[in-house]
């Protein structure tokens, strides 16, 4: 890989919240070490997403056309496959699996089945399955980095709460399933960790939370800048210190 050829960086969820500004950094800012970056920013339907839009249009008036918005709804085969597709033969240095949902806070009872299935759908199938189908693209990286947005709600260890059966459960079973991808792709030179984002004022964080989308995501870009394959299969917060499971 010569110095001069971008990395290129896969976001899904790009449209609002740290998926939108972690797509802003990486484009505006690169990696770390001065390397310049190519962001496919997805979204489920980049015709109503006027913030990534409009911050793409910045971009290229700025003299860079280095965000590429495209279509992805990672909860449907099809679209992960046409998604695939039109990557065939491109490597893919950086993955990040960041599009999650919340879904309710339900009490003991009634629990929601039916939502239940689409945030575990959403948070734990959908990327797991995403970085499957692209790990032809990651083994061509001499990078190869796996990173998926969990949160501390998804440690046992950390839950003195209760409720957010949901949220809680999936995000768990998301750490479980990354953690095993992790040991089954080192073989290939591929790192995966998952990152806790802290609790930022995004929609799902709401106006209370204590951490900006900026500063979530520039600690987020430098823990993914310092990991190596030998953290590979680590639960970290943005800080890049260890969660505990």
């Amino acid at each position: 890989m010569t110095h001069n050829i971008p990395f290129l960086v896969v976001i899904t969820g790009a449209s609002r919240g740290i998926g939108l500004e972690l797509v802003r950094q990486y484009a505006q800012q690169g990696l770390s070490n001065g390397r310049f970056c190519k962001v496919i920013a997805t979204c489920r339907d980049p015709e109503n997403a006027p913030q990534l839009q409009a911050l793409a249009e910045d971009v290229r008036r700025n003299g860079n056309d280095n965000i590429v918005i495209r279509e992805l709804d990672v909860t449907n085969q099809d679209s992960v496959q046409a998604f695939k597709s039109s990557l065939r033969g491109r490597s893919i240095d950086i993955l990040i699996n960041n599009a999650g949902m919340y879904g309710s806070n339900a009490p003991l009872l009634p629990v929601d089945i039916e939502q239940w299935h689409e945030v575990f759908h959403l948070n734990c199938v959908s990327p797991v399955y995403l970085t499957q189908q692209l790990l032809e693209n990651l083994k061509q990286s001499q990078l190869g980095k796996v990173v998926t947005i969990s949160s501390d709600m998804g440690s046992i260890t950390n839950n003195t709460g209760g409720g957010a059966y949901l949220y809680r459960s999936s995000k768990a079973a998301l750490n479980a399933a990354m953690y095993s991808l992790s040991l089954d792709v080192k073989e290939f030179g591929i790192t995966v960790m998952m990152l806790h984002p802290g609790h930022v004022k995004t929609d799902m964080g709401g106006p209370n939370a204590k951490i900006s989308v900026e500063e979530s995501a520039s600690g987020l870009r430098k823990t993914i800048d310092d990991v190596s394959l030998d953290d590979s299969g680590a639960f970290r917060n943005w800080k890049g210190e260890s969660m505990p499971w």
